[in-house]
């Protein structure tokens, strides 16, 4: 990664808190979703293939940062994951996003707890480490 990159990176990052970038990546998927759901509509079979690769790249983003060996409650998240996973396989776009939109707004519901955590020093801050590329 140049340096330009890392810049635009930090520049990103700052201000920012882990709950609103899982927000904000939760809200691409759900759009994207919604963007291949479109493609297959309008028989789009290139733009379908991408959303869809997209969409699933954008699933896995979520589920990587999951900590499953240690929360029980991440474990439940996973699952919901892996089945918006299979869901996306079948092309049932409608009911990908139903279960990514419970998630998001069961996340949202806790934002401004999470973000006192943080500021707290109970959550540790988001890392602005290389390990966003997986996200981009």
């Amino acid at each position: 990664m140049n340096q330009y990159q890392n810049y635009a990176i930090e520049t990103m990052v700052k201000g920012w808190t882990r709950i609103d970038m899982l927000l904000a990546l939760y809200d691409r998927a759900i759009s994207t979703i919604e963007d291949a759901k479109l493609a297959k509509e309008s028989a789009c079979a290139a733009e379908l293939a991408n959303k869809l690769i997209e969409s699933q790249r954008l699933v896995l983003a979520l589920h990587s940062g999951l900590n499953t060996d240690k929360f029980e409650l991440a474990a439940d998240v996973a699952r919901l994951l892996n089945f918006v996973l299979l869901r996306l396989q079948e092309q049932n776009f409608d009911e990908a996003n139903y279960f990514l939109g419970k998630l998001r707004a069961s996340f949202a519901e806790i934002r401004d707890d999470a973000t006192a955590m943080e500021k707290e020093g109970k959550i540790p801050p988001l890392s602005t480490s290389r390990g966003l590329d997986t996200v981009a």
